[in-house]
């Protein structure tokens, strides 16, 4: 998913526009150490998929790039990224409707009794 920043960012000595956020690169490691680094941080505990700091990470991550740029961001820019990763964390329809098991009806329960 492509971001296109309203400020640019410096890294690597070069300005940075947009951000090609893909998200579904990331591996379970990578949520894993995403949240040890904070929790070494933080020394509390943390409801990570909501945590700033854990999807700005997690998006460092998935952009192969120092945390430490992306907290250049401007706060608008910063809270589109946040949002994107945390939506990404929290979809629910990602898997598709032969994985999802439906229950089984029984034809001789009527809901008029």
């Amino acid at each position: 998913m492509i971001i296109k920043l309203r400020k640019p960012i410096k890294w690597n000595n070069e300005e940075v526009s947009e951000l090609d956020l893909q998200l579904e690169n990331l591996k379970p490691d990578d949520l894993i150490d995403a949240e040890e680094e904070i929790m070494k941080d933080k020394r509390i505990a943390v409801v990570m998929d909501s945590s700033r700091d854990y999807c700005i990470r997690l998006a460092a991550r998935a952009l192969k790039m120092p945390v430490e740029t992306l907290k250049q961001l401007e706060i608008r820019d910063f809270r589109v990224v946040v949002d994107k990763v945390l939506s990404f964390l929290l979809d629910t329809d990602s898997t598709t409707s032969e994985e999802v098991e439906t229950p089984a009806t029984n034809p001789e329960i009527s809901s008029e009794d």
